[in-house]
């Protein structure tokens, strides 16, 4: 669940504010941020993951109080609970797809890479549709 309350943000070189007085979003409900480009899309996922605090305001995010975590505990929250695409993603081209999904995995600590943390990259892969190209290179995947 996604549950933000009177929640601030303003970039530190100014330019841009958000302000949600209340966003809730249940678990397993699916949702999209739409707008035009630098309308806060970018900066309210940030926000709720923890990548950003707010400047005021309450941020809970699958049950966990975000905004009142420390960096380190950010950090480790996201690891461990949150799954980002970015707009400008890198994979790897020497690992094929299922080990650019698992690669964080080789990365942190906090994540532990056995046959569960697979089989969820599977099942995930399935829930996309690209589990076909799993074994496939990303520039190969990315080609058809």
């Amino acid at each position: 669940m996604i549950d933000l309350r009177d929640v601030r943000f303003e970039y530190t070189q100014g330019g841009f504010s958000l302000c949600v007085p209340e966003l809730r979003i249940s678990a397993g409900t699916k949702a999209a941020a739409i707008g035009p480009s630098g309308s806060g899309k970018t900066t309210l996922l940030n926000v709720i993951s923890g990548i950003a605090c707010p400047d005021g305001g309450r941020v809970n995010t699958a049950s966990v109080r975000v905004d009142s975590l420390s960096l380190a505990a950010r950090r480790s929250f996201r690891i461990k609970t949150i799954g980002f695409v970015f707009q400008d993603f890198l994979l790897l081209d020497y690992l094929d797809v299922l080990e650019n999904i698992l690669y964080p995995y080789r990365l942190h600590h906090d994540l532990v890479l056995d046959a569960d943390a697979r089989a969820r990259a599977q099942r995930l892969a399935a829930d996309l549709g690209i589990d076909r190209l799993l074994r496939t290179q990303p520039r190969r995947a990315l080609t058809g």
